[in-house]
């Protein structure tokens, strides 16, 4: 086809247009079909490998040839077939891309971004940046997955900083993940090896009381010292509880479903029902969205402000509200659980979160302080967050931020 150059019309003067396609891009779009030259400059030069998918027979690719030369491997010796790219790929970031190529087909609006390491015909790692998108049937299946790859470990210093500096950071988070193995391992130890001291002490402490039984009456100050030593004793047991359930919640597969939050909330209700009926505690609870959350997780994180608010709260009459709102600019839905006590101190906001952190004066109230310390760590598990809204002025606001969803039950 004959390119005829074409000279862009003149606007007209003090006349507002529409806007419409610039007629270089018409042009250019209408020599794609019959020009092979076009086709091979725009596919095979602009980028550095382009891949081209079957997503309804997965074993079948095409990807280009300079993607296999900037590998060093010979392009005709390859075969089109997914497993001869996805062999060289670095596991981790496999991992990774897989899932955000699954986000990406069930979602079309999720972008398909990522950093990748190959390795090399010679061994060492090259990273390209892989881009894509999901070519969709009439009825928005995905059939097809189109991706470009840049080299960004070729000419590149700044790119080539940057892919250096994600792989230091994918090996901090392996080195992290294994430390927190080594803690939550250290914590079942801990845990089972502190147990059988206690139980002993505790059988000794018994033995003391049955003699008083027999004996004459001990004094009061022996009385007292045995009855705060069966104190410490339950206030050990519940540390040592705590610190095990604190390590331990890293290494649960958190089971996302979509959960009617109000059944979590019930659930939690019924669970602080003691302490809940001790202070005639009147709930409030608006109508409650489905969000994806690991249900028991969730219903622990109620069940600790829950119980939280019945112990610090010096209201009279206690009256705790749960409402919901949903932050289409942040994309998040926020529960809101309020009390009407005297609230949290500013200074205190963050720590409270802290393990074995609790407020001034609280030695005395029953608890590990471990529980909001807990819900956070759960709250980071679902990509969320719990804080102290510093801002409330009518008491205790604590707030539940969740990721939101499609659904919108």
């Amino acid at each position: 086809m004959a390119v005829t150059a074409r000279q862009a019309p003149a606007p007209q003067a003090h006349v507002r247009t529409e806007p419409s396609e610039h007629y270089l891009k018409t042009e250019l779009f209408s020599l794609l079909p019959s020009r092979s030259d076009v086709q091979d400059f725009l596919l095979l030069g602009a980028f550095d490998g382009i891949r081209y998918w079957n997503l309804e027979n997965r074993d079948h690719e095409w990807i280009s040839p300079g993607f296999w030369r900037a590998l060093g491997y010979a392009a005709e010796a390859m075969p089109h077939i997914a497993a001869a790219h996805q062999a060289i790929v670095d596991p981790h970031d496999l991992k990774n891309s897989t899932a955000a190529l699954n986000q990406h087909l069930a979602d079309p609006h999720h972008p398909y971004d990522q950093i990748i390491r190959f390795k090399h015909a010679q061994g060492h790692t090259v990273s390209f940046r892989c881009r894509g998108f999901a070519i969709r049937d009439d009825n928005g299946v995905p059939v097809r997955m189109l991706c470009t790859h840049f080299n960004l470990s070729a000419d590149n210093p700044k790119e080539h900083e940057l892919t250096e500096e994600i792989s230091s950071l994918n090996l901090r988070l392996e080195n992290l993940e294994a430390h927190n193995k080594i803690l939550k391992d250290f914590a079942a130890v801990i845990a089972h090896d502190l147990t059988a001291p206690i139980r002993q002490t505790n059988m000794f402490l018994n033995f003391l009381e049955a003699d008083f039984e027999t004996e004459p009456a001990p004094s009061d100050s022996a009385r007292n010292a045995i009855a705060n030593m069966g104190t410490a004793l339950d206030r050990m047991r519940r540390i040592i509880k705590s610190l095990h359930e604190l390590y331990r919640v890293k290494a649960f597969d958190i089971d996302l479903r979509p959960t009617p939050i109000g059944a979590v909330i019930n659930n939690a209700v019924a669970l602080s029902k003691e302490y809940l009926d001790e202070r005639g505690a009147q709930l409030n609870i608006a109508g409650m969205p489905t969000i994806p959350v690991d249900p028991d997780l969730m219903t622990q994180v109620f069940q600790n402000i829950l119980v939280n608010a019945c112990k610090y709260s010096d209201a009279e009459n206690l009256s705790i509200d749960i409402t919901v709102e949903r932050d289409t600019a942040r994309e998040c839905v926020i529960v809101y659980i309020d009390d009407n006590g005297s609230g949290v101190p500013a200074d205190c906001a963050e720590r409270i979160f802290e393990p074995y952190r609790r407020l001034e004066h609280a030695d005395e109230i029953e608890g590990s302080g471990i529980g909001l310390a807990l819900s956070r760590r759960i709250m980071t598990l679902h990509r969320g967050a719990v804080y102290v809204d510093p801002h409330f002025k009518h008491g205790a606001r604590f707030v539940l931020s969740f990721p939101d969803s499609a659904d919108k039950a």
